[in-house]
């Protein structure tokens, strides 16, 4: 094409590829798609079908009509797909499902004791003592949020139920089954002397 190293080799190899391959085989002959060539200035460029090319901000593949950029949807993250809806029931399943996972069961127990008692047997006694008072303190704040938690229904319960009546409409009292659940949930008391 240009007179260049490259074309002139490029052509000799192509020449040499068809007159081998048309002299042994019976089939068609496969043209060779792409090109290297190189100008007098040293500018080299790939011809060929542009599905060679890469995609990039700067070429035409993969636009739309009228070279457009084609906007892709925004996929939702996975907290997104994950938050339920206010108030639906998958939600109120989930929060009931992590505060059982997030009270200490006999399971749970029975390791913190195992625990506190191999600190005790290694002379690590001010690191069990940390563990036992911070056990002791967990469980005492589920259960002061549980009693507060309980009273603060109980008292928006009763005036739910003075404002239905003083209005004169009818109020039924409503407990759900994890409710009762929730009420009973409580992390166990570690043995005062281990």
């Amino acid at each position: 094409e240009t007179g260049s190293l490259f074309s002139m080799a490029s052509a000799a190899t192509n020449a040499s590829v068809r007159s081998t391959m048309s002299s042994s085989s019976m089939g068609s002959v496969g043209s060779v798609t792409s090109v290297i060539s190189a100008g007098a200035m040293s500018n080299f460029s790939l011809a060929g079908d542009d599905s060679m090319k890469h995609k990039s901000k700067f070429n035409k593949i993969g636009r739309g009509p009228g070279g457009k950029k084609k906007k892709k949807k925004r996929k939702p993250t996975r907290r997104e797909k994950q938050r339920y809806k206010a108030g639906s029931e998958e939600e109120l399943k989930s929060l009931v499902l992590t505060l059982k996972e997030n009270v200490i069961d006999e399971v749970y127990r029975s390791i913190v004791v195992e625990t506190i008692q191999f600190l005790a047997q290694v002379d690590n006694v001010s690191m069990a003592k940390d563990m036992y008072d911070a056990y002791e303190a967990a469980r005492m704040r589920v259960e002061k949020s549980q009693v507060d938690r309980i009273k603060l229904t109980r008292t928006t319960r009763e005036k739910e139920e003075r404002t239905a009546r003083r209005e004169g409409h009818h109020f039924e009292n409503v407990t759900l089954d994890c409710e009762e659940e929730m009420d009973l949930l409580r992390c166990s008391v570690l043995p005062a002397v281990m």
